[in-house]
C-alpha cells in the first residue's frame, strides 16, 4: 500500500465525513498520537498524545462519510460492489 499524492485523500475523506479519526503509533518515539474531527472538518478534538511500546509503529484512519454531502442521505447504508472490495484485499 502507498501514500497518496500531495495529501488530499486523507484532507477530502475528512472534509467530507461526519466523523474522522487518526491515529499513529511511532515507536522510535515512544508515543502515539490521536485526533477526532467532526462535522465535516469544522470542530475539532485535542489531540491525544500518550506512550506506546517500542514494538509498535502503525497508523489508522477512520471515517464515517457524510453521504448527504453525495445525496445519498436517507437510503440506508450503501451497497459495496464486489469489485471495490476486492481493492483491499491482497
Amino acid at each position: 500500500m502507498t501514500g497518496g499524492r500531495n495529501g488530499y485523500g486523507a484532507k477530502l475523506a475528512n472534509i467530507f465525513s461526519k466523523e474522522f479519526v487518526i491515529e499513529t503509533c511511532d515507536g522510535q518515539r515512544q508515543r502515539r498520537y490521536r485526533q477526532v474531527f467532526r462535522a465535516n472538518m469544522t470542530q475539532k478534538d485535542a489531540p491525544a498524545i500518550r506512550a506506546c511500546k517500542a514494538s509498535e509503529n502503525w497508523t489508522c484512519v477512520t471515517f464515517c462519510p457524510d453521504l448527504a454531502k453525495f445525496g445519498a442521505a436517507g437510503r440506508g447504508v450503501p451497497r459495496t460492489h464486489d469489485s471495490n472490495l476486492a481493492c483491499f484485499s491482497s
